[in-house]
C-alpha cells in the first residue's frame, strides 16, 4: 500500500570548530516553519516508502566533487566518519539520504545572511529552504510536487501565520453560545485558547488555556499538545469545559 508522510522536520547541522550559532532559537524556528509547511499541504502526501522527511541546513557543505576520496570509502570506522562530519566533509550539497522510514536532504544555508534579517525575513528564508529541499526530495523519489507548491503558496498568502481551530465549535444547550479550541503557533511557542461566540458568531470571550514553549525541547511540534487538540468539549450549564481524551478536565470557561 505504501506510506504517507506523517512528519516533516528541519534543523541546523552540527557546529563545526569554533563556529557557533544560537542553535536553540534557530531550531525552534525551523521546526515551527516545517510544521506550518506540513500543515498547509492539506491532504495526505504519498511518499511510497517514507513516513518522515528532514531538511537539514548546514553552514559548511561542499559540492560532491570537492569531498575527500575517503568520504566514499566503506571501510571507515564510526570514529573516522564522525571526524569527517566534524570537519563538514561528510555530506555534500543537496545530498539525499534514504534511512528506511526517514529521508533526509542536506542543504547549504547562509547563516550569516539569516542573522542579518528581521524576524519575518528569517522565517521566510527558512521556508524557502524547506520548500526547495522538499522539491529536491520529490524530484529524487518521484513524488507529486503540486501539493508542495500549494503548501508553499498558502504559507506565503497567510504571511507565515500558523493558526488553526483544533476542536470545532460546540453549541450550548440553549443555542445562545458556541465554544471552540483555537491554537496559535507563534515563532517560539504555541498558545491555546478557548473561544466563546454568541449565536451570531461574534467572539465574546477568549481565554488562554496553555502555552507550550519550544525552548523546552529546541523543537515546536503541534503534536506536543495532542492532549488538548485530541480532547473533547462539552457545555455544563453555563460552563464550557475541555477534557482530555481520557476524560481529565483540562480547562473550564465560565460565562
Amino acid at each position: 500500500m505504501g506510506k504517507y508522510l506523517v512528519e516533516l522536520d528541519s534543523f541546523a547541522g552540527q557546529k563545526h570548530g569554533e563556529w557557533q550559532i544560537d542553535f536553540a532559537s534557530f531550531n525552534v524556528t525551523a521546526c515551527r516553519t516545517a510544521a506550518m509547511y506540513f500543515f498547509y499541504k492539506g491532504r495526505q502526501y504519498y511518499t511510497e516508502h517514507f513516513g518522515k522527511a528532514v531538511v537539514k541546513l548546514h553552514k559548511f557543505l561542499k559540492e560532491k566533487n570537492e569531498l575527500p576520496p575517503e568520504r566514499f570509502r566503506t571501510d571507515l570506522t564510526p570514529l573516522e566518519l564522525r571526524e569527517l562530519g566534524r570537519k563538514g566533509e561528510y555530506y555534500h550539497v543537496n545530498e539525499v539520504e534514504d534511512k528506511i522510514d526517514v529521508c533526509v536532504v542536506h542543504r547549504k544555508f547562509d547563516f550569516d545572511k539569516y542573522f542579518s534579517l528581521n524576524d519575518f525575513e528569517q522565517q521566510k528564508m527558512i521556508l524557502d529552504e524547506i520548500h526547495a529541499g522538499m522539491l529536491l526530495l520529490a524530484e529524487h523519489f518521484g513524488w507529486d510536487k503540486k501539493p508542495l507548491e500549494i503548501s508553499y503558496q498558502k504559507c506565503v498568502e497567510k504571511n507565515l501565520i500558523f493558526q488553526w481551530t483544533a476542536i470545532s465549535p460546540k453549541f450550548s444547550r440553549n443555542k445562545q453560545f458556541s465554544g471552540e479550541i483555537f491554537c496559535d503557533c507563534l515563532r517560539y511557542e504555541i498558545q491555546t485558547f478557548a473561544i466563546i461566540r454568541d449565536k451570531n458568531n461574534n467572539e465574546i470571550k477568549r481565554q488562554l488555556i496553555d502555552i507550550l514553549s519550544g525552548f523546552n525541547y529546541e523543537r515546536l511540534f503541534p503534536s506536543d499538545i495532542l492532549e488538548i487538540t485530541k480532547g473533547k468539549t462539552k457545555w455544563e450549564n453555563n460552563d464550557f469545559v475541555l477534557f482530555s481524551k481520557k476524560g481529565k478536565e483540562i480547562a473550564r470557561i465560565k460565562m
